[in-house]
């Protein structure tokens, strides 16, 4: 079967987890005024699900409502690499890759202008992520052995295991540093940010769920490196409200879907996008506790038998992407382009697989939607090629609704779009440890964890990269999810506001410290 045109809804390509867009250069000003009161607005698609760095999520596009106001450790540059933002000095002190010093910049105070930000700070940000649960916070608890301060510009991190995306990781959410006072006063960081940025919220002109301000911080270490006075993020529940918006410039830059590419560009807007989000169904029923036939390995290969990633690509995301089968980003260490040619288009042999495995007449599951507008017509199609094997899929739809384990279990699976960040963090706390997101019902596969570890604890990059991939390897084999396409990241913009936006691997939406750059 070949998949017929679908009414296509608006997609917002900004999924879980983490393609950087990075802004770089825009129209500078006349005036020294003229800097002084240039503002940006920005459209988005969703509101912050928090302001409390640990309980936020860094995918899709939340992690735009941070990073204004928390300063990272390190900062991610847009070649991949790090370079310094509290900290000045930073890197593994021994060759086994347990212990990470990081020594911070002097004289940096939070935005209430009185609070140092020091060693020890950082330290009680650190260990919260041992006693707060967020949907990210076990990429480092996890290995976190300790955090010590031996001065007050001196942190080491020590570890219990390798962890090789330690960088990117304190780059991100668990590197935010919230001000202690706040902490210690309770306050409510969930809407309450309270950092040491270029920023700080202006809660009087805010309008939650709808419009966000953000106002230079007087007390921020670097006050000249950001050219806008105010930033404002504008959220659109409607993507052609977006696109008018930024036509007639109100907007500056926005981000979307495929759907709305072309449109896009014939109304004279500049376009950006990097295949980065990997679209899937999430096949975590793998003991068959709700659908008995998926604890078969022929089963679930069957059904990636069944699909046509190609028709999927063309019709669903307008072939802004590219096809995969597996669930690792291609930004990752385990993404080999070899593994996409596992699964090509064979409904006879799906069926054949199905009979093989005691299912001549098909079966029946279901998966949670958590995202309809976004995913609906993705599921659609799956269900469709599933069908034509004998396969029903149930789409439950969840709008609203907490992806918490507790939730998932109540399906077989559910639709998902992933931006994968890391090989060792994207395996290890989505669906290798029991009760994760990607892992609700708890199955364990002690080949996959023995290979996890193994790629885990290699010192040499090349051998750590091998290891991952062969992780990888196994996953496709095993058939625990059912990827189809990576689709594009979009960032929409204005020529005559903002040039040259490009991606960098991992990440769906501009970093803000590389507005550090407009004004150059």
């Amino acid at each position: 079967m070949r998949l017929s045109l679908i009414s296509r809804r608006s997609l917002m390509v900004a999924a879980l987890l983490l393609g950087t867009t990075a802004l770089v250069a825009c129209k500078t000003e006349d005036t020294a005024s003229a800097d002084e009161n240039r503002t940006i607005t920005v459209g988005v698609q969703r509101p912050p699900n928090s302001y409390d760095p640990l309980l936020s999520v860094w995918g899709g596009q939340y992690q735009m409502y941070l990073l204004p106001v928390y300063e990272p450790l390190i900062r991610q540059n847009t070649d991949g690499t790090y370079g310094p933002a509290l900290a000045v000095e930073f890197g593994y002190s021994d060759e086994a890759r347990r212990e990470y010093t990081l020594t911070l910049r002097e004289g940096v105070v939070f935005s209430d202008g009185t609070t140092p930000v020091t060693a020890d700070a950082v330290k009680q940000n650190l260990d919260r992520l041992l006693t707060v649960s967020g949907p990210q916070t076990r990429e480092l608890s996890d290995s976190l052995a300790g955090v010590t301060a031996p001065d007050a510009r001196t942190v080491v991190i020590s570890l219990n295991q390798a962890n090789p995306d330690l960088e990117r990781i304190i780059s991100q959410l668990s590197g935010m540093i919230v001000n202690p006072a706040a902490l210690a006063e309770g306050s409510d960081l969930a809407t309450n940010p309270a950092g040491a940025g270029p920023y700080v919220l202006d809660a009087a002109n805010t309008i939650v769920n709808d419009t966000y301000v953000y106002t230079k911080n007087p007390h921020y270490y670097d006050p000249d490196a950001y050219p806008y006075a105010t930033i404002t993020m504008k959220v659109y529940g409607d993507q052609n409200a977006m696109l008018t918006a930024l036509q007639s410039g109100v907007a500056q830059l926005g981000y979307g879907g495929p759907d709305n590419v072309e449109v896009a560009r014939r109304a004279g807007l500049q376009v950006a996008e990097q295949p980065t989000n990997v679209f899937h169904i999430v096949l975590h029923d793998r003991d068959g506790a709700l659908a008995p036939a998926l604890a078969d390995q022929r089963v679930r290969q069957a059904l990636n038998f069944a699909v046509d990633r190609e028709a999927i690509l063309a019709s669903v995301y307008r072939g802004e992407g590219a096809l995969t089968t597996q669930i690792f980003g291609p930004n990752t260490e385990a993404y080999d382009a070899a593994l996409n040619d596992l699964y090509p288009y064979d409904p006879d042999r799906a069926r054949a697989l199905l009979r093989d495995a005691g299912y001549p007449d098909g079966f029946t599951f279901s998966v949670a939607m958590f995202f309809p507008q976004r995913d609906g017509d993705y599921a659609q199609a799956i269900a469709a090629y599933l069908a034509e094997i004998g396969v029903t899929m149930q789409i439950n739809s969840l709008a609203g609704t907490t992806s918490d384990p507790s939730i998932m279990r109540q399906n077989g699976g559910f639709v998902n779009g992933f931006g994968g960040q890391g090989a060792f963090t994207d395996s290890k706390t989505l669906f290798l440890s029991p009760g994760t997101i990607f892992n609700a019902f708890g199955s364990v596969d002690p080949e996959l964890n023995a290979l996890w570890e193994a790629a885990a604890n290699q010192t040499s990059d090349a051998a750590r990269q091998q290891g991952f991939r062969d992780l990888g390897r196994a996953v496709v084999e095993k058939a625990w999810f059912l990827p189809t396409t990576v689709v594009n990241a979009v960032a929409y913009y204005r020529e005559d506001a903002l040039s040259d936006v490009t991606f960098t691997p991992g990440v769906t939406v501009p970093l803000f410290y590389e507005l550090r750059n407009k004004a150059e």
